[in-house]
């Protein structure tokens, strides 16, 4: 009989998604209530409009659902993958409670759904162009998304395995649409100057020294999302070599994105709020794949040790552990 642990538990049990997103609304319901006074009596009803990046979040985990039950991304009944992207927005809550990066998290997922339809189909101009066009909406909140474009390209040539003319093209196409619409919004609103604004931003880099001045939450949040990143990343390459050829191909599609976000943020660290939650979506199915399929001693122990390390994260951003620390010195 196979001995199952704690990361099994978690992993199989099907009570973990609705706990996790009992737990997602409370921690939500709290940060509600500390900036917008919801419990309040001087609450206003229009504040309500902040929960919308909280909506979209709770969409970008059942399409994370879907994208699980579709392509088999585990083979086992499992929630895991939807359920550790929710951990990680938990852990990270600061980087989702505005409407930029939720819109970001969203158009990656639904840009990386419609990739994996054309796998293998280099006629499949149609996902591709959705694809393209989702990742262009990102784009508008943040121009530099556009440099992922190219890797994007890499892996639908090398990963996806539908790279041709014809859905370069269509990419090209979908990637242009939202920068249509925006601009004829722009032309009609009198301000087309605002396209060009738009793209100058792409050409505007920070010096590397900014790494000496960056604030302790985002090193605290780079630290945390790459230490689980790791550990997903190499223990899929470790254990996947009985994967089927497709599942190998998708989970290094997120592995590569993954790699280009940290790097990206590596060398632009001002660009952590809008690259954190494509992190996030890339993480997710990695350390997803790792804590659900093994079942040693060692793993259950990193699982309990990320665990702890999550809590901890959600703590510091919430400003739990600095009021800690404030009373501790008082009491001296």
């Amino acid at each position: 009989m196979i001995r199952k642990r704690l990361q099994n538990k978690v992993a199989e049990g099907r009570w973990t998604l609705p706990i996790c997103i009992v737990v997602a609304l409370a921690c939500w319901a709290l940060w509600f209530e500390r900036n917008t006074g919801l419990f309040d009596e001087t609450f206003v009803p229009t504040e309500l409009f902040v929960a919308l990046p909280c909506l979209i979040v709770i969409v970008c985990t059942t399409l994370l659902v879907w994208m699980n039950q579709h392509h088999a991304l585990l083979h086992t009944y499992s929630r895991m993958i939807s359920s550790t992207f929710l951990v990680i927005s938990i852990a990270t809550l600061p980087f989702f409670t505005s409407l930029e990066p939720a819109v970001i998290t969203l158009s990656y997922i639904v840009c990386c759904l419609f990739l994996f339809e054309s796998y293998q189909d280099r006629q499949a101009s149609g996902y591709v162009f959705f694809a393209f066009a989702a990742f262009g909406i990102g784009s508008l909140y943040c121009v530099q998304l556009l440099f992922l474009v190219p890797i994007i390209w890499i892996l639908l040539l090398t990963r996806i395995l539908a790279f041709s003319p014809r859905t370069f093209m269509a990419s090209l196409l979908g990637l242009l649409l939202p920068y249509w619409v925006a601009a004829a919004a722009w032309i009609y609103q009198g301000k087309p100057q605002a396209i060009v604004a738009h793209f100058n931003e792409i050409a505007t880099f920070k010096p590397l020294t900014q790494w000496l001045t960056i604030k302790p939450d985002a090193a605290v949040n780079i630290a945390f999302l790459a230490f689980i990143y790791i550990i997903g990343t190499v223990n899929f390459f470790r254990l996947s070599r009985n994967e089927k050829i497709k599942t190998r191909m998708l989970y290094q599609f997120f592995a590569f994105m993954g790699a280009a976000c940290l790097l990206f943020i590596g060398l632009q660290p001002n660009k952590l709020p809008p690259l954190l939650p494509i992190m996030a979506v890339n993480t997710a199915p990695l350390a997803a794949y790792y804590f659900t399929t093994t079942r040693s001693f060692a793993s259950n122990l990193l699982f309990i040790f990320t665990l702890i390390l999550t809590l901890a994260t959600a703590l510091y951003n919430s400003g739990c552990i600095a009021r800690l620390l404030v009373l501790l010195v008082n009491s001296k």
